[in-house]
């Protein structure tokens, strides 16, 4: 932040900060695409976090174990199958 001031005082003497007020639509379109960004960023965080807890289950079942996710789902499935 001090490095932004810093800049900023520079760019201020030298007659060259912009201070340029924007517009309602261009503030929008602005927070529209850093939003957009954000969500992009944050589903492919929750895709490989989804792809890193399918290799742990793996590894878990390759040694005969299971996670609390599966066995909740393996007791679902029974608890259904046996109620017809």
């Amino acid at each position: 932040m001090l490095t932004n001031i810093r800049r900023d005082i520079r760019d201020y003497e030298a007659g060259e900060l912009d201070v340029t007020v924007k517009s309602p639509s261009e503030r929008w379109q602005e927070e529209r695409e850093h939003l957009k960004n954000l969500y992009i960023e944050k589903s492919c965080e929750a895709r490989d976090l989804k792809e890193y807890v399918a290799e742990l289950e793996q590894m878990l079942s390759d040694h005969g174990l299971e996670s609390s996710r599966i066995a909740e789902r393996r007791i679902e499935y029974l608890t259904e199958s046996l109620s017809f």
